[in-house]
Formats: C-alpha cells, sequence, structure tokens
C-alpha cells in the first residue's frame, strides 16, 4: 500500500471512530466541492457534523466546541502550527509549520491534485464513486488537471469529456462566450463586447437567428472551423501559443464544467456558501451570476480608473483598501495582470475583517505560496499557496513593510 493509501485509510479509520464532527473549508470552487463530497459522505455514514466556510486561518482563530474531530480542506498546510492535533488536514498547497494532525497532502508525494479530488479519494475508499462530479468540478475551478481514474468515475455519473474550442461557455451566446474568455485571454476581444461582434462578423459567422443571439452550441461545423482558424491567428499575431485555443473539456448537468465552477466561485465570493454547494450537484442561478459579473466589473473599473492606487517598483501593488471586497482581491489581481499589463508580478492588498489582505500572482516559475506565508509570518500574520498565486493575511497598517520584504526579492 502507497504512502498516501495508507494516510487516506487512517483517515476513514478516524471518521468512523469518531461521533462528532466539525468540517472547516475554503471558500472557492475547490473548498465548496469539498463540502459537498464530505457533507455527503458523513451524511451516509450518520455522522453528527457541522461545516463552516471560512475565507482564510486567522492567527489566534480558535477551534473548539463539542468535536471529536475537525477535518480542514482546501485549507491548513500552510498553518500547521494553528491546527489541532485531533484533526485531519486534507489539502494540496505550500506546507509550512508542523502539527501531530493527520496532514494528507499530494505535493508531499510529488502529485498535483485539488483539494476536491483529494477528498473525493478519501470518499472512493468508502466506495462512493458518484461523488467523483463534484471533484472534477472542484478540480476545474482550480485549474487543475483531474486525474484519469476520477474522470473515469466520473463518466459513469453523468460526465461527459471532448476536446474543443476552450473559449467559455458553449450555451451562451457566442460573442457573449468570447466577451468572457479568460483561458485564453483574447487581447482585444476579451471583455469587449463591440470587439467580440465584430470579430465573428469578419469571419461570416451569423450573430443572430429569428431575432435571437446563436449560442456556440448551435454553430455549424464550418462555423466552428472559422472561428478556431480565427482565434488562433489573433493569439499568435500577439504572440501567444495558438494551442491555447484547444482544451479538452468537461459537461455535466448541461453545462461546460467551467461554467459551474465560475458560478460555484462566485457563490462563494458572494458569500453565498450554501447555493455553491448545490452548484456541485446541479443548482444553477444567473442572476446570482449576474451580481458576480457587476461586482467583478466593478472592481476592475476601479483599477482601470484610478480608483485605487497602482504603485510600480520591481514589482506591482495594488491598493484596494476597501474598494475592492477581500473576496474579489485574488480575481481582481489576476484580471488585471493579464487584461492592464500592469507587470509580471502582482500583490493586492485590501481591507478584510480587522486585517490586511494579500493575494500575489506572479508569471514566474516559483514557489510564491512559501514566500507569501515567510513574510505574512514574519508580520504575526498567515499566509500560503501555490508556484505561481499566493495570499495571506496581515496586520493593518503593515503593507509597507511587506512591501519591503517582498521587493528584495527575484521573482
Amino acid at each position: 500500500m502507497d504512502a498516501l493509501t495508507c494516510k487516506l485509510r487512517k483517515a476513514k479509520e478516524a471518521i468512523e471512530a469518531a461521533e462528532r464532527i466539525k468540517i472547516i473549508t475554503h471558500h472557492d470552487c475547490d473548498g465548496l466541492a469539498c463540502a459537498s463530497i464530505l457533507s455527503k459522505l458523513l451524511t451516509r455514514r450518520e455522522k453528527d457534523f457541522e461545516m463552516e466556510v471560512v475565507k482564510h486561518i486567522t492567527p489566534g482563530m480558535r477551534f473548539d466546541g463539542d468535536f471529536d474531530l475537525f477535518i480542514f480542506t482546501d485549507l491548513g498546510s500552510g498553518n500547521l502550527d494553528v491546527i489541532p492535533k485531533s484533526s485531519i488536514v486534507l489539502d494540496h498547497h505550500e506546507i509550512s509549520g508542523n502539527s501531530d494532525c493527520l496532514h494528507i497532502n499530494p505535493r508531499e508525494y510529488g502529485m498535483e491534485l485539488s483539494a476536491s479530488v483529494l477528498v473525493y479519494l478519501l470518499a472512493r475508499s468508502f466506495g462512493f464513486k458518484d461523488l467523483s462530479v463534484p471533484a472534477v468540478i472542484g478540480s476545474v475551478g482550480d485549474l487543475i488537471e483531474p486525474p484519469e481514474n476520477v474522470v473515469t468515475d466520473a463518466l459513469q455519473f453523468g460526465l461527459e469529456a471532448r476536446n474543443d474550442l476552450s473559449i467559455y461557455g458553449s450555451d451562451r451566446p457566442v460573442h457573449m462566450a468570447l466577451v468572457y474568455s479568460f483561458t485564453p485571454v483574447i487581447p482585444g476581444i476579451t471583455g469587449s463586447e463591440s470587439a467580440a461582434v465584430e470579430f465573428l462578423s469578419k469571419l461570416g459567422i451569423k450573430l443572430k437567428e429569428n431575432g435571437r443571439w446563436r449560442k456556440y452550441s448551435e454553430l455549424t461545423p464550418d462555423e466552428r472551423r472559422r472561428l478556431a482558424d480565427g482565434l488562433v491567428k489573433e493569439l499568435i499575431a500577439s504572440g501567444m501559443d495558438p494551442n491555447e485555443a484547444f482544451a479538452r473539456k468537461f459537461f455535466v448537468f448541461g453545462r461546460d464544467v467551467r461554467e459551474i465552477s465560475t458560478f460555484v466561485n462566485a457563490c462563494g465570493r458572494l458569500g453565498e456558501y450554501d447555493k455553491g454547494i448545490k452548484g456541485c450537484e446541479g443548482f444553477y442561478d444567473e442572476n446570482l451570476l449576474k451580481r458576480y459579473r457587476k461586482k467583478l466589473s466593478a472592481c476592475l473599473d476601479a483599477v482601470r480608473s484610478g480608483k485605487v492606487m497602482i504603485e510600480r517598483r520591481k514589482h506591482s501593488y495594488i491598493f484596494g483598501g476597501s474598494v475592492i471586497p477581500d473576496t474579489f482581491l485574488g480575481i481582481t489581481v489576476s484580471l488585471s495582470m493579464k487584461s492592464l499589463g500592469i507587470g509580471s508580478s502582482v500583490v493586492g492588498f485590501c481591507e478584510s475583517d480587522g486585517w490586511i489582505k494579500v493575494s500575489v500572482r506572479t508569471t514566474r516559475n516559483r514557489r510564491v505560496g512559501q514566500l507569501i506565508g515567510k513574510i505574512c509570518r514574519s508580520l504575526n500574520g498567515l499566509g500560503g499557496g501555490h508556484e505561481f498565486s499566493g495570499g495571506g493575511i496581515i496586520p493593518l497598517g503593515s503593507e509597507r513593510e511587506f512591501i519591503r520584504s517582498f521587493e528584495t526579492q527575484d521573482l
């Protein structure tokens, strides 16, 4: 038995032995997918449990109550020093600190898995293969390719997989699919409805039929070929990899899984956690997405218009203050870096429940999560993340100290 399987077996035994369980999970798509899987697992095992969705772990956060077992999902690895001994941590972020808890992280075995896939592998040990679908949704939401064995399981429970253009939203008007395309970003077209309409018109693609906007799924094979050729030319002209125009795409509940993961992420950022968990099980609310897009547009407009300060040094810094909500800081930094060209390493700051939230994105292949965690802890905060992205919290007013430390880093 390999080491990961052995640890998952210990986690299964701990769950079977526990009377009352507390789940603490992250608020993004991967974390909410974990919540979907674990809540069904524990319900089927007739366990008494509570669930808490959090934006981050803070210094001094209390983990108490009448619980035999705490289960942390999609967080915890970067802050092991504050995790109770009576805990299971199922996480995939950079590892920092020490704890006597049962810590399960695929990084220790040279694997890249989302937290929801890790939680699914635990559920699979109970025999619940139908919980593979939320694992695929969580993986896609975290931009991690789900492993083939998980995809194979999910194909038995409604998932479809096929190669296609990577544009987002096969069931929305085709011009809006281009407007909302961020993987890849199409320079001059992503984010601009008028530019998308002009681009499609030049390709000779009919946009309306019987007074109704045509969806990407309604295009003829010849129109899809012309669109593919046009996108490849656009990416090449912008110096981008033309292969980014294509991807293996997953569909379930009648939708592109990327649409579902965006919806679940939107629920998390808007604090609609229950709806996000249900989104991993087929629920969808277009009005909630409209609220999310409106808020995200306002954040990006604040950066473009100068409502929030941008400071360019060796790296670039966005000071969101109270203008950019803490749940929108990471996506604002990412999209600002991609569409506004403000730097290859960008740090965002904003207010968050009496702390300053920090969010970092870089195009350089470095262990940013470990670096951010180290700087945050030196300022009496906490942090962590991945190779290309990281985040954390620091005390109010310590942004300049963070910048001084970060500027010394050669990313």
